[in-house]
């Protein structure tokens, strides 16, 4: 089985040669994605796959939404290339006009659909066409981050859809076992908010604090604890465990199969 690694993790790991003259704007990318996004939409960032631009290999980005909406995107110091979709049958998203488009398409407007080859790092079935208004999935441009950001704090407050939820017993050794089955694949992810953000911010707010009398810097055993007893944690611990599996096990990454593989392929463009 293919295991994703995350964007937490690569930026770990390495680091842009300095001879890079677009080293800076890589470096801000990454930045971008994992602090702003990522607060942003509660989960992981995975990297699903890789492009060049500028001499710089950048990621094709992956991540859930908490509504469910799948995203993967990329950006090539020109503008972002997104692609979106949701598996819910019942389940559909618009999106705002002034904040995508699509490509010329031939009278005079931006409403064309993007080809594959524009969407450097995408795989062709992760291309979709161009549909803003109750599409099930769809694929264009946003031209800035702040865009970027806004479009998706919009389907973050905006849909209301349930990630599929499958409630069953969790007791504190079943979560560890989890919990420790993660780690042994992405050991450099060695702090539980970095592998369930939402969960670890629900634990540590600062009401739920005071009113059940816990610790405000909980150590994995406490954690473990507070999950299998309270009901909502527990629903969105499973709830981001999915979320987390999703984009871990995508599949399609041929070009970013793990951190070994990028160390060898892209040496001469990444210095650890």
């Amino acid at each position: 089985m293919k295991t994703n690694f995350t964007l937490l993790e690569f930026m770990r790991d390495f680091k842009y040669d300095s001879n890079l003259l677009w080293k800076k704007n890589a470096e801000h990318q990454l930045l971008f994605v994992r602090d702003t996004i990522g607060t942003l939409v509660k989960s992981p960032i995975f990297i699903v796959s890789t492009h060049y631009s500028k001499s710089c290999m950048l990621p094709v980005y992956g991540f859930m939404l908490p509504n469910g909406i799948r995203v993967i995107m990329r950006e090539n110091f020109y503008g972002w290339v997104v692609s979106m979709w949701v598996d819910n049958e019942s389940a559909s998203f618009s999106l705002d006009e002034g904040l995508v488009h699509g490509d010329g398409d031939g009278n005079g407007g931006h409403n064309g659909d993007i080809h594959e080859c524009y969407c450097e790092g995408f795989k062709d079935e992760w291309v979709f066409p161009f549909q803003i208004k109750e599409t099930k999935a769809t694929t264009f441009r946003v031209d800035d981050d702040f865009k970027l950001y806004t479009l998706l704090y919009k389907l973050v407050t905006e849909y209301n859809n349930e990630i599929p939820f499958v409630d069953y017993e969790l007791d504190t050794e079943r979560l560890e076992n989890i919990y420790n089955s993660i780690i042994e694949r992405h050991p450099s992810l060695d702090k539980f908010y970095d592998v369930f953000p939402e969960t670890y911010y629900k634990v540590t707010n600062d009401d739920f604090v005071k009113k059940h009398s816990l610790s405000y810097w909980p150590k994995n055993e406490e954690l473990f604890t507070v999950i299998s007893k309270f009901q909502g944690i527990k629903e969105c611990f499973l709830k981001e465990y999915y979320r987390f599996n999703f984009f871990e096990r995508f599949e399609g990454t041929n070009r970013a199969d793990g951190l070994e593989e990028i160390r060898g392929t892209f040496a001469k463009t990444i210095k650890r």
